[in-house]
C-alpha cells in the first residue's frame, strides 16, 4: 500500500484539492418499507430542485425494505421510491410508490453533512407528482452527466484508458476526479450471454481490473463471463460496497441472472464483503454461487493509520482502511451464511511476515477464517499471486466445482 511519504509535493495538492471537493458533496440516508415486507426490487432515487427545471441525479436499487444511501452534491432534493413488482426497472402503473415533491418543499442538503430522510413508506395510492417524475426520469435517463458517471454493464476492452496503472493510481489520490474522467462500476469485455456464468472481479487499492488479466485470459469463456468492477480506490469503503451491491442486484434483474462468482484482491475482499453482507442482509434466494478473496487485509493496514496521523492529506480509504475501524469492525458482525460456498487465498513470498504489501496477521484474520471452506497460502507476493499458474489453477477448479453453468450436484461442499 502506497504511504503518503512516497508522493510529491504536487500530488498532495491535487489529493488536497480532491478531498475539498468531496468535502462539499453531501450524504442523504433513509429507509424505505414495504407492506408485509414483500422481496421484490426497490427502487429509490433522487430529483434535484435547486429553483430552476428539475433534474433526475442518482438512484440506487435494493431488494425488500431496509436502508439507502446516496452521495450527491449539496443541493435541494425531492426523493421517490417504487416497488417494482414485475422486474422491468421503471414504474409501471398499480406498483407501490412513494413521492412527496408534488405537494412538499425539497430537502435542503449543505456541503459536508448527512441528511436523513426518514422512512418512506410505498402506498397503493399514486402520490401526486408522480407523473412529472416519470417523465423527468425518461428524459435524463440516458443524458444525466451525473448518471452516466456509474456503468452499470458498459462494454469495454482492455486498452480502455480507465484501466491503466496510472487510472488506478488517479483513482486512490483524486477519487472525485477520476469519476468524473473515467466513470465507475461494472464492466462487460462482450455482451452479456446467459449461456455463461458471470464472474465479478473486484480489483483493490491502487489498482484496476487490469490487475486480473491473467487470471480472466485463463477462464472458460465457454462456460464464465468476466465482470469487473472499476471503481475509484480512495473513496470510503461503505460507498464503494453499497455501490458494488445495488449495481449487482441491477445486473440481476436486468438479466435475469441467477447465479454469479465473486473474485476479489486485496481492499477489494473488504468491498466485496460489505456487498456480500448487504446481499446477503436482504434475504431470498441467494445469487453468489461461490465467493474467494485473494490476499485481502481483513484487519486493515499500518500504512492507513500512519497516513491518518501523520499525513498533511488523509485520503477518505485511510479512515476505513485502518486497524480497527468501524468499518472493518462491522464487516464480521454479519456472518456469511453456513450454505455460501467462501475461499480464502494469501501469499507469503514478501519476508518478514508479509507478502511484500500486507502481513500474514492481517491477510489471515480468525473471523475471516472461520467461514472458509479453505484457506490456501501459495509462495507468491501480493501482486504476483494474480499471475501464478497455481492460483488461476485453483481458481478455475473451484469455479468448475460451484460455479459451472450446470445442473447442481447433491454436494457441492
Amino acid at each position: 500500500m502506497a504511504g503518503a511519504a512516497a508522493l510529491p509535493g504536487c500530488a498532495l495538492l491535487d489529493a488536497q484539492g480532491d478531498i475539498e471537493s468531496v468535502g462539499q458533496t453531501t450524504t442523504i440516508v433513509g429507509t424505505v418499507a414495504t407492506p408485509q415486507a414483500a422481496h421484490f426490487p426497490v427502487i429509490v432515487g433522487l430529483i434535484r430542485d435547486d429553483g430552476g427545471p428539475k433534474s433526475f441525479t442518482s438512484y440506487y436499487l435494493r431488494r425488500g425494505e431496509g436502508p439507502f444511501r446516496f452521495q450527491q452534491g449539496a443541493g435541494r432534493y425531492h426523493v421517490f421510491a417504487f416497488e417494482d413488482r414485475n422486474e422491468n426497472l421503471h414504474y409501471d402503473e398499480g406498483e407501490l410508490a412513494y413521492y412527496a415533491g408534488g405537494r412538499g418543499t425539497p430537502v435542503a442538503v449543505a456541503a459536508g453533512k448527512t441528511i436523513d430522510v426518514g422512512r418512506l413508506d410505498l402506498r397503493a395510492a399514486v402520490p401526486e407528482g408522480l407523473a412529472e417524475v416519470r417523465a423527468i426520469v425518461k428524459r435524463d435517463l440516458a443524458g444525466s452527466p451525473e448518471l452516466s458517471r456509474v456503468h452499470r454493464g458498459s462494454l469495454a476492452a482492455w486498452n480502455d484508458p480507465r484501466f491503466t496503472p496510472a487510472a488506478g493510481t488517479e483513482g486512490m489520490w483524486t477519487p472525485y476526479e477520476a469519476l468524473k474522467k473515467y466513470g465507475a462500476g461494472m464492466f462487460f469485455f462482450e455482451p452479456y450471454d446467459p449461456a455463461r456464468v458471470p464472474v465479478v472481479f473486484v480489483h483493490g487499492i491502487n489498482g484496476t481490473a487490469l490487475d486480473f488479466k491473467p487470471i480472466i485470459d485463463g477462464l472458460d469463456r465457454q462456460r464464465f463471463q468476466a465482470w469487473v468492477f472499476q471503481y475509484p480506490s480512495g473513496f470510503r469503503l461503505e460507498l464503494l460496497s453499497a455501490w458494488l451491491a445495488s449495481i449487482l442486484e441491477e445486473l440481476q434483474i436486468r438479466y435475469r441472472v441467477s447465479q454469479y462468482a465473486i473474485v476479489a484482491h486485496s481492499m477489494g475482499g473488504l468491498v466485496s464483503r460489505g456487498a456480500v453482507n448487504r446481499i446477503v442482509a436482504q434475504g431470498g434466494a441467494q445469487p453468489i454461487a461461490l465467493y474467494v478473496t485473494i490476499s485481502t487485509p481483513w484487519e486493515g493496514h499500518e500504512a492507513a493509520e500512519m497516513g491518518t496521523r501523520f499525513s498533511p492529506v488523509v485520503l477518505p480509504v485511510w479512515l476505513d482502511m485502518s486497524p480497527g475501524s468501524p468499518y472493518l469492525k462491522e464487516l464480521f458482525r454479519s456472518p456469511l451464511p453456513d450454505t455460501q460456498p467462501y475461499y480464502l487465498f494469501f501469499g507469503y513470498r514478501g519476508g518478514s511476515g508479509t507478502d511484500g504489501t500486507v502481513s500474514l496477521r492481517s491477510m489471515l484474520d480468525l473471523a475471516a477464517q472461520d467461514r472458509a471452506l479453505r484457506v490456501a497460502g501459495l509462495p507468491e507476493d501480493h501482486d504476483s499471486i494474480l499471475k501464478s499458474p497455481l492460483m488461476i489453477e485453483r481458481l478455475n477448479a473451484l469455479l468448475d466445482r460451484y460455479a459451472a453453468p450446470r445442473a447442481a450436484s447433491a454436494n457441492r461442499r
